[in-house]
């Protein structure tokens, strides 16, 4: 059954919907003020970060349950999580930069890894699991860093304040959101060249590309709307409006819906990528966040 995770950043839960049926399901409370979700490559487990209590929730994604609270020494305000692909492994990035290598049993902190400062939430994964990009939009950089080493290996200069980053097609170049000015780029961290980039709304805060097309989905916060970009051309779509201030998105694995959560308007959009549309709308809890598709 094919389902969307998303974090209730004001009521310290996560809510689960079935994404074929458009019910909710379960809501399930965690730590407060959730802020990142990672899920297992097996599907069978996700993990929720809590900025309050610095821990993070072990949820049971076939029960619908947490089952455990990590709490991993020295971990302030964490945001954004990863799961490596051995399923024993979390990424977790905390306060002011600093990243955490964690048990994903014991919660013990493996090595700590300093990223040199604020990096954003939207980060891009490998499809083994070993490299994750970060943006630093507060010194125009491109992070690469070796999960499982817990050790940067690049910073590239991406002038424009990168806000978001994706991984394209190819698994070698990135897809980039900028913020100023805005605008989505295709960019080569090996050469350092941006090779295409077309202009997008406002604030862009989170990407997404297509499994299949050179596509790239941009959400733009201040803009209130989801931008579909192609790679290949460099031409964005019209924007598609969504709620208010959207913060984060989800694509359904066959790339045909992407779920937004508006943080200002407590709703899930349904966008049918096709028709560039919004299809329904859920009501969601307060001031949701992270969302991810599960299945």
């Amino acid at each position: 059954m094919p389902r969307v995770l998303v974090a209730n950043t004001l009521d310290g839960s996560v809510t689960f919907f079935d994404a074929t049926t458009r019910k909710r399901l379960e809501t399930v409370k965690v730590g407060g003020s959730p802020q990142g979700i990672g899920i297992a490559k097996n599907g069978k487990f996700g993990y929720v970060t809590s900025a309050t209590e610095g821990s993070v929730s072990v949820i049971d994604l076939v029960r619908m349950k947490e089952t455990a609270r990590l709490a991993p020494e020295g971990l302030e305000e964490p945001a954004g999580v990863c799961v490596l692909s051995d399923g024993r492994t979390l990424f977790v990035v905390g306060a002011e930069g600093t990243a955490y290598v964690v048990d994903a049993g014991s919660g013990a902190v493996r090595r700590t890894v300093d990223l040199g400062g604020r990096v954003a939430q939207a980060a891009a994964m490998s499809p083994v699991g070993d490299r994750i990009w970060f943006a630093a939009p507060e010194r125009d950089l491109v992070l690469r860093v070796d999960a499982r080493l817990g050790k940067v290996l690049d910073e590239v200069a991406l002038e424009g304040h990168p806000g978001a980053v994706a991984l394209a097609r190819d698994n070698r170049r990135l897809v980039v959101g900028l913020r100023k000015p805005a605008r989505c780029v295709l960019f080569d961290p090996e050469s350092a060249r941006t090779e295409s980039g077309a202009k997008v709304g406002e604030g862009p805060v989170d990407v997404a590309t297509h499994p299949y097309r050179d596509q790239a989905f941009v959400l733009a916060r201040a803009a209130g709307s989801l931008f579909v970009v192609d790679l290949a051309t460099g031409a964005a779509s019209p924007p598609v409006p969504v709620g208010l201030e959207p913060v984060s998105m989800a694509l359904a694995r066959a790339g045909k819906t992407a779920y937004v959560a508006n943080s200002g308007s407590d709703s899930i959009s349904v966008v049918e990528v096709p028709e560039e549309r919004v299809r329904h709308t859920w009501d969601a809890g307060h001031n949701p966040g992270a969302i991810r598709f599960i299945g």
